[in-house]
C-alpha cells in the first residue's frame, strides 16, 4: 500500500499535472475518507468474520487500483482521467484503511499466547517493509519515468492479500476453529487448541504477516 500512498502526492502533482494546492486537497480528502473508514470498520469487525472482510476490502482495493490504469488491448498506461483518479481516492482510501485496521484486530483469533509480542512483531514488519515498498516505488518511478509498475504491483499485492484471506476463512475459520472449539468443549486447555493447529508449528504471527504486509509482498514482486 505504501507503494501508492507514500507517492500519491508526487503522482498528482508531477505526473498527473495538478497544481500543488489541488493535489494537497485530494490528498487531504484521501486521509479524511481513510479516517472514517477506520472508525466504521471497527463495529463491522465485531459483527462479521474478519477474514471475509479482509477479502471484501482487498477486492475493493484491486478494483480501485485498476482506476489508475488505462488499458488498450495488451498495453496499459497511467490514466489521464480525473474522474477515475477521484474514484480511486474514494474506494482505495476505504479499502486501505479497513485492511490496516482489520489485520491488527485479527491477531487474537490465533490465540492469546504472547499476543503483545506478536502485535509488536507484526507492526515492526508492517512499517519496515512499508519503507522498502516506498523505496521500491521511488526506484521504479526514477528508472521508468512513470508510476505504472508500482500501480501494477499494488494490484498484485492486493490479490495476494485476498488469497491469504481466503486461506484463513476456508481453512482456519471453517475447519480448524470448529475442531478446536470441540476440543475445548471437552475440557481441553487453549494450549491443546494451539497444538492441534497446523499453524502452530510456525507461530500465528507468520500467518498474520501474510494477511498484513501487503507492502512486503509488493517488495517481493519487485525483487
Amino acid at each position: 500500500m505504501n507503494m501508492v500512498f507514500d507517492h500519491f502526492l508526487v503522482f498528482l502533482n508531477e505526473d498527473f499535472g495538478l497544481p500543488f494546492n489541488k493535489a494537497t486537497f485530494y490528498m487531504s480528502a484521501f486521509n479524511l475518507i481513510a479516517l472514517f473508514s477506520k472508525l466504521g470498520v471497527g463495529p463491522l469487525a465485531d459483527r462479521c468474520n474478519k477474514a471475509a472482510l479482509i477479502l471484501f476490502f482487498s477486492i475493493m482495493g484491486i478494483a480501485a487500483s485498476c482506476m489508475l490504469l488505462d488499458v488498450s488491448g495488451l498495453t496499459f498506461t497511467v490514466t489521464s482521467s480525473l474522474s477515475k483518479v477521484i474514484t480511486f481516492i474514494v474506494f482505495y482510501a476505504i479499502a486501505y484503511a479497513a485492511i490496516f485496521s482489520l489485520t491488527t484486530s485479527v491477531l487474537p483469533e490465533f490465540g492469546n499466547s504472547k499476543l503483545g509480542a506478536r502485535s509488536n512483531f507484526n507492526l515492526m514488519l508492517l512499517y519496515s517493509t512499508g519503507s522498502l515498498g516506498s523505496l521500491a516505488s521511488g526506484y521504479l518511478r526514477s528508472n521508468s519515468g512513470s508510476y505504472k509498475w508500482p500501480f501494477v504491483l499494488n494490484i498484485i499485492a492486493f490479490a495476494i492479500t485476498a488469497a491469504a484471506a481466503m486461506v484463513k476463512y476456508f481453512i482456519y475459520d471453517k475447519k480448524i476453529m470448529p475442531s478446536a472449539k470441540l476440543l475445548a468443549a471437552k475440557g481441553h486447555t487453549e494450549r491443546v487448541h494451539s497444538a492441534s493447529s497446523p499453524f502452530a508449528s510456525f507461530d500465528s504471527a507468520l500467518l498474520s504477516l501474510v494477511l498484513t504486509d501487503v507492502v512486503f509482498l509488493s517488495s517481493c514482486c519487485v525483487r
